[in-house]
């Protein structure tokens, strides 16, 4: 084997170790590279493994929650915490429905209250007791527009009715004063006295004034004085 021979293979055997040696360096770092990720998929399954069991309790909640207020439990709320944008957003209009429901709800059992006080009073008034007024204050507007009305008529209705008794008393002592004077009443011819029911002859102005208003002032006429004072209604 000559010089040249011998130096080739010499170097030869130098690449084959330092081929080998990069070869066992790579696969190191390849096996690094494969554990690296692995437990990268390890964390990605286990996160996964965490978002769909927190998306399966918030589901839950979410679905519990929608079954109360279908029973009619307004005043269910849930907690809109979560790491998922989606689901807080979810949670929050669970909440703001049962919220709405429940302001509905509410509001509905006030116009019923305030109706039937309404009727209440209504009655009260029909049976002659106008003292009645529907009281309170509502948030509810219409109740509150219903109960100036009711309150408004109530004293229309009071006013006219006490206008109505004063007209009636008046008419009465207007009718007791004309009751008094009708008919045929017996009178001297002579004197002018007149005889009342217990059939004593009384002065005509004496009458005159017990059974009605009216008062006397005494004066002569132009005949009587001409006749008890002559001197003065010469010709």
């Amino acid at each position: 084997m000559d010089m040249h021979a011998m130096k080739d293979e010499k170097k030869t055997k130098k690449q084959l170790i330092y081929e080998l040696t990069g070869l066992r360096q790579r696969n190191v770092e390849l096996e690094e590279t494969f554990m690296q990720f692995r437990k990268t998929a390890e964390d990605i399954e286990k996160e996964l493994e965490n978002i769909s069991m927190e998306l399966a309790i918030s589901l839950s909640e979410v679905f519990e929650a929608l079954k109360k207020i279908s029973y009619g439990d307004p005043d269910v709320r849930i907690s809109e915490e979560s790491e998922f944008e989606i689901i807080a957003k979810l949670k929050y209009k669970v909440n703001l429905t049962a919220k709405n429901i429940g302001e509905m709800v509410d509001q509905s059992h006030e116009f019923a209250m305030g109706l039937a006080e309404h009727f209440d009073v209504l009655h009260k008034v029909s049976k002659g007791d106008l003292n009645a007024r529907v009281s309170g204050e509502s948030e509810v507007e219409l109740l509150e527009a219903l109960k100036n009305v009711t309150n408004e008529m109530i004293e229309s209705i009071d006013r006219e009715i006490s206008n109505r008794k004063l007209a009636e008393e008046k008419l009465r002592e207007a009718l007791a004063t004309i009751k008094t004077l009708h008919g045929i009443l017996p009178i001297c011819s002579y004197c002018k006295k007149i005889r009342d029911d217990k059939g004593s002859w009384n002065q005509l102005e004496a009458y005159i004034s017990e059974h009605t208003d009216a008062k006397f002032s005494h004066g002569l006429c132009s005949e009587c004085a001409k006749k008890m004072y002559p001197e003065y209604y010469k010709e």
